[in-house]
């Protein structure tokens, strides 16, 4: 009762002295203690002075509360956290720099041990490790529900743990992007295996030409196409296939991969606990929300090659790559696009075309004061000077499309 909270720079002292004290005495009676006290008493100086760090000391004390009370064994919690006070650091450091993660590790606390172990460790993932990590997770699940639930825990894991090491300054930018988009890549690869089985369930086996059989490929465009994820990222796919066969029902294979392509996004947006995994958009396929929801490899390569392309779609190819689906097409797919990316339109055009869809992004935009995405120097012209000049020297330069 004698805590000098005023010292800490809390906006509403009286209030994080109520949350500060429920860690005392938890509302809950089958959180209290004589040992969960023993550890909290350890541990308070600590906890404090972690508080008093942070930019938002309010948040990162209402956070904390609500992680303890959400866990429901504190006893334990709080000796991991005497043990190791780097890492009570590092938490209440998240708490108070980062409502979103901090709600993400909320609404998933039985990743803590878990994030706890890593940061630890300091394991550095890549996207083979992150398969094998999701694929086992789901090994002999069936029930759709749960293989949402432990995506949607896998994905809040590894956010959070490069979230930790991001703030902390242990992950430098270009990782905490790469990361964020193997996570992305990995759940993406998973789901399309998974969707393929409930796809044949809906729609029927494909039977395929012996000569000629249907495969698939997922392109990523937009920020996971150039391995640039943020947290909030959604994700711009299109998906070509080639080959052919029909279903059982004598549906030909366009059928099959449209469903197909439902069944992934619906698998990506289905509603877990604090939302969809992420958003989908379609729209940058070709002949955009007006087209076919997939797309053979002839016609999408008559239609970049044709009139009906505009150039901002070319522009959209700079940063596509391959997501997932058959190996082989996606590097058909790929290679084509490296060799015809800007149908050979005139530099001087490029600039002229570019410059002026760069204005009216801008001007649609535009903001009152400083603004980093449409103000002067700003991301978006960042983002168009780098790609107008990916288009206009690919061809002699084809080393420079790449993030």
């Amino acid at each position: 009762c004698a805590l000098p909270i005023w010292r800490y720079a809390f906006r509403d002292p009286r209030k994080a002295y109520q949350l500060l004290r429920r860690l005392a005495f938890p509302r809950q009676t089958g959180l209290r203690s004589p040992r969960a006290r023993h550890y909290l008493a350890a541990l308070f100086p600590v906890l404090l002075d972690a508080i008093k760090s942070t930019p938002d000391p309010d948040q990162a004390a209402l956070m904390f509360v609500q992680c303890v009370e959400t866990l429901g064994a504190p006893a334990v919690f709080y000796q991991q956290l005497t043990e190791r006070p780097e890492t009570c650091r590092i938490f209440v450091d998240l708490f108070g720099r980062s409502r979103y993660l901090s709600e993400l590790l909320l609404n998933h606390p039985g990743v803590l041990d878990e994030v706890v172990d890593r940061v630890r460790t300091v394991r550095r993932a890549t996207l083979e490790s992150l398969l094998v990590e999701l694929r086992a997770s789901l090994e002999g699940i069936e029930e759709d529900t749960e293989v949402t639930r432990r995506i949607q825990e896998f994905r809040a894991l590894h956010f959070i743990h490069i979230g930790i090491l991001d703030l902390s300054g242990r992950l430098p930018l270009d990782r905490v992007l790469t990361s964020l988009s193997m996570v992305a890549r990995a759940i993406l690869t998973v789901i399309d295996e998974r969707a393929l089985i409930r796809t044949r369930e809906l729609v029927g086996e494909l039977q395929a030409d012996p000569e000629n059989p249907p495969r698939h490929a997922i392109l990523a465009l937009g920020r996971l196409g150039g391995d640039e994820m943020g947290y909030a990222s959604d994700l711009d796919v299109i998906l070509v296939h080639d080959g052919f066969g029909t279903t059982d029902n004598d549906q030909p294979e366009r059928v099959f991969w449209t469903q197909h392509l439902k069944n992934v996004t619906e698998m990506i947006g289905k509603p877990g606990t604090g939302g969809p995994l992420y958003e989908v958009d379609l729209r940058l396929r070709p002949d955009g929300a007006g087209g076919a929801l997939v797309t053979r490899f002839d016609e999408f390569r008559d239609y970049f090659l044709g009139e009906r392309s505009q150039l901002w779609e070319h522009q959209a190819l700079v940063r596509s790559s391959a997501a997932c689906g058959d190996e082989d097409l996606a590097k058909e797919v790929m290679q084509w696009i490296d060799s015809h990316l800007g149908r050979h339109v005139e530099p001087k055009k490029i600039a002229l075309e570019l410059g002026e869809m760069h204005e009216r992004r801008r001007q649609a935009g535009r903001r009152e004061g400083i603004d980093f995405r449409t103000g002067p120097g700003g991301l978006i012209d960042i983002e168009f000077l780098v790609q107008s000049l990916v288009l206009r020297h690919h061809e002699d330069h084809p080393e420079i499309r790449q993030p």
